[in-house]
């Protein structure tokens, strides 16, 4: 039982603006992150692992319903990546402004967060890193922060409405060539191309070929052991070998090239043309080979 204070409707929503638990549930506990009350981005934290996935199958079948599709058979979650609870997220989106964080649940106040308990080690200690060094140029630019991993360390990007100050270039060209990140893109102040320190190249743990190449700050899974079996489960169900096959929304190829080496006619159709180049390149650098198109999938 919870007692809800500051409610208010938004279309056919009605949402509080904040709550006390009377009585507790017997699955709740002790949130593992320090931050989980106040930062907006794991709402389930204080809900045990088992009890998470009860409600995601719950999640998933309203959705079915809703939609009147008839199911043939329960809904079932896969296993992988359950094991591993925290410190598995291999890329992260946060927020700037003053201090690097996420913002609160349902408000655009940044949290700051010391240390993310879901991020992966290598994430969650450039975080910190990039963290002191905005801090120590004495300006508060607000910004979208991207980290992601690539082929040898970390990769982030800077994303900013208005203009930045020398002084954050000048910080994160000192964080590239100290070695505490592979690279840095920043785009700002109504640039159309990123300004670029090291090599901001996000690179996807792939299945024991090359890693998987991205965008910088464009689209990919943040668990590995996830993602893997996404693109097992996907290329098993569709049965390729030998047939005309269609991607939708490819994007860098996450399931193409899984996809053309068990054997498919691919077709992938990606609008963003830097996902649509390194497709093929993700391609070719395992020998394999699919038609890619550059073009509104809709």
């Amino acid at each position: 039982r919870v007692r809800l204070a500051g409610l208010r409707r938004q279309g056919k929503l009605l949402l509080a603006g904040g709550f006390e638990v009377l009585e507790a549930s017997p699955h709740r506990r002790p949130a593992p992150c320090v931050h989980a009350e106040a930062c907006g981005g794991c709402a389930w934290m204080t809900l045990a692992p088992s009890a998470q996935r009860d409600a995601r199958r719950a999640t998933l079948e309203r959705a079915f319903a809703h939609a009147r599709v008839a199911l043939k058979q329960p809904v079932e979650l896969d296993e992988a990546g359950a094991e591993q609870e925290l410190g598995y997220r291999s890329r992260a989106r946060m927020r700037f402004e003053g201090a690097l964080g996420y913002r609160a649940s349902g408000s655009r106040r940044v949290v700051p967060i010391e240390r993310c308990a879901v991020q992966s080690e290598p994430i969650a200690v450039a975080a910190s890193a990039l963290h002191a060094a905005l801090v120590a140029t004495g300006t508060s630019p607000s910004m979208d922060v991207h980290l992601g991993l690539g082929e040898h360390g970390v990769v982030v990007e800077l994303r900013s409405e208005a203009a930045l100050p020398p002084t954050v270039y000048a910080a994160v060209e000192r964080l590239v060539q100290g070695g505490s990140v592979q690279g840095v893109g920043i785009l700002a102040g109504g640039a159309t191309s990123h300004a670029v320190f090291g090599d901001p190249t996000e690179a996807v743990p792939g299945d024991g070929a090359a890693a998987l190449r991205v965008p910088l700050g464009g689209f990919s899974q943040a668990n590995p052991a996830v993602n893997r079996a996404l693109v097992a489960t996907a290329v098993a169900w569709a049965e390729v070998q030998g047939q005309e096959t269609l991607e939708l929304y490819s994007g860098s190829g996450n399931l193409s090239v899984a996809l053309a080496a068990a054997g498919a006619a691919l077709t992938a159709v990606e609008r963003d043309e830097a996902a649509s180049a390194l497709a093929l390149q993700n391609l070719a650098r395992r020998g394999l080979s699919a038609k890619v198109l550059a073009g509104d999938a809709a």
